[in-house]
């Protein structure tokens, strides 16, 4: 028997060439090396390959799914943060101070309930099984809490926002009011009109307002407050145009046109423009509507 030791054959496969023995002279015996792996790398490279691929199922359906969660719990919140820090100076610049400790409470509510479901997203990554439909279910419960999440902290800043236009306009309105106001003769009482003191009471009102409904509410008492004093300020220069009438009058002669009679009329309408806190003191057919009516009917 003859035994041959092959050096350089470090992959698998087949190597041919041909055997010269001293002896043979030029020719040679034709030669044929088979080449095998140790026969426990086959069964590596397959272990190998299933833990891949479980490792990428996995981070497919749970880890990738967790960082988005997360990236998406700590956008939003951060977003609401930065809302509601941006909200409050710009809301005090209009009169509307809402109560910061109200305000900070909801926030950390909001990160304990985004904390709570991060726990929650950590609870079912060491659940295991990705192919569990139990597994599935959990990750689909927990897409909807962050959805909700987000959904609450867009309608704070949307309310916010809200809020703050109708501030603006009731800033607005009250500027004009009180410039109105200013213009009218020997006012009857010292003080703001009521409707002035009204609308101040309402913006105190939504100092204590944290969450998203309430903030919408009072967006929307305060547009209405806004309308009211436009509509108040339109009264008040009715009342200045028609003093402007009296102190000409057209046709003295009449008794309902007479200085004293205007001024009478003059005074009645005054004091309820002072006292009107609603439009419907104001409207046709009011007191105040008749009085005005008949000054300038001179």
């Amino acid at each position: 028997a003859l035994r041959l030791h092959v050096e350089e054959a470090r992959r698998a496969g087949i190597y041919q060439g041909d055997l010269r023995l001293p002896a043979g002279g030029d020719t040679g015996l034709p030669l044929t090396v088979r080449v095998t792996d140790f026969v426990l790398w086959p069964l590596l490279a397959i272990a190998l390959g299933l833990w891949l691929a479980h490792r990428a199922r996995r981070y497919l359906a749970v880890d990738r799914f967790e960082l988005d969660l997360g990236r998406r719990l700590y956008r939003a919140s951060a977003l609401l943060a930065e809302g509601a820090g941006e909200l409050l100076p710009r809301l005090r610049e209009h009169g509307v101070g809402l109560d910061e400790s109200a305000v900070i409470a909801y926030l950390r509510a909001m990160d304990a309930r985004r904390d709570r479901t991060l726990r929650r997203v950590a609870e079912v990554r060491g659940a295991g099984g990705t192919a569990a439909p139990a597994l599935a279910e959990m990750l689909q419960a927990i897409d909807a809490l962050v959805g909700d999440f987000e959904k609450e902290g867009r309608a704070w800043r949307d309310a916010g926002d809200a809020l703050l236009w109708a501030a603006q306009s009731v800033a607005a309105a009250r500027a004009d009011a009180r410039a109105a106001w200013s213009r009218i003769t020997a006012p009857p009482a010292d003080g703001e009109p009521l409707v002035l003191q009204a609308v101040a009471r309402e913006l105190a009102v939504v100092a204590a307002i944290p969450d998203a409904a309430a903030l919408e509410a009072a967006a929307g008492r305060l547009r209405t407050a806004a309308e009211r004093l436009l509509t108040w300020t339109r009264a008040t220069d009715r009342w200045i145009a028609a003093e402007r009438i009296a102190s000409s009058p057209a046709s003295p002669v009449e008794e309902a046109c007479a200085a004293a009679a205007m001024r009478a009329l003059l005074d009645t309408a005054r004091v309820a423009l002072w006292r009107a806190t609603d439009v419907a003191s104001l409207a046709d057919g009011s007191e105040f509507d008749r009085a005005v009516d008949a000054v300038e009917a001179c």
